[in-house]
């Protein structure tokens, strides 16, 4: 994955790389602000919260390898998390061992719940105009609410067993301990592989830009032949079923009932 980062430095010499989905997703920050028309640097301040909350994840977790005695030779930063390269065989060796892969699984994801948990109390415990429970969870417009929530889905997706999140590590180590955990992995392969296939990214490519007189979708540019294809489906299924003329006629009955409920106060005062 290297030739798909770049360097952010040298830090407490440990090489910190950024992936370049991490930056794609800056575009989709980015994209609301422009249909919304809210200013762009909430957008901007949306994905440095989510660069945010991937650093209060991986913070306990250096400090976590460096209690275990591992040595980080470089760090790359993806939106799910961070991904550890080891500087020498001994410390990948000890990595592998259940113990430390689970305390290091398992850090992260408490991490991201007690700082949303920290955050969440201190907004309702100062205020209640901010509804932390209102929809959008996650939107540039109220980015107290989001840093909550991006903090809180970040840790709860690590927990679900798909590799290479961390609940997936901890069922991948566990599952290859003893020949009976072997016995069982071959009954659930089935199950497990139907499950990574439900949350392949590939199979959700395809993102929707509303606003314009016409069907855009965009195809994320590391994308393969089987994520395009999905991206296509999405353009066909808004095609197939009319969805601008749909969006076009609920808009207008909004507008309409707006207007009347207007002109209504307008009468009353």
């Amino acid at each position: 994955m290297r030739g798909w980062s770049f360097p952010l430095g040298r830090w407490f010499g440990i090489d910190l790389r950024i992936h370049t989905f991490f930056l794609l997703v800056l575009g989709f920050c980015l994209l609301p602000t422009g249909v919304a028309g809210v200013p762009a640097w909430r957008g901007i301040m949306l994905w440095l919260l989510l660069l945010m909350t991937v650093f209060v994840r991986e913070v306990p977790r250096l400090i976590t390898a460096a209690y275990h005695g591992l040595q980080i030779r470089s760090i790359l930063l993806l939106p799910i998390g961070g991904l550890f390269s080891y500087a020498t065989p001994e410390s990948a060796e000890r990595a592998s061992e259940v113990r430390v892969q689970t305390s290091l699984a398992l850090t992260g994801p408490i991490a991201n719940l007690f700082f949303a948990a920290v955050v969440a109390g201190l907004v309702l415990g100062a205020t209640t105009g901010v509804p932390i429970a209102a929809r959008p969870w996650i939107a540039p417009t109220h980015l107290i609410r989001s840093t909550v929530w991006l903090s809180a889905m970040l840790g709860l997706l690590n927990l679900l067993p798909v590799y290479p999140l961390d609940a997936g590590r901890i069922l991948r180590s566990a599952m290859s301990r003893t020949w009976r955990a072997r016995i069982g992995y071959l009954f659930a392969k089935n199950a497990f592989k139907a499950l990574r296939d439900k949350l392949d990214p590939s199979k959700a490519n395809g993102s929707v830009v509303l606003g314009l007189n016409g069907i855009v979708v965009k195809s994320h540019g590391g994308a393969d032949a089987e994520g395009f294809a999905y991206a296509v489906d999405v353009g066909y299924e808004m095609a197939h079923y009319d969805l601008l003329t749909k969006i076009n006629q609920m808009l207008n009955r909004d507008a309409g009932a707006l207007a009347q409920a207007q002109t209504a106060q307008e009468a009353v005062s």
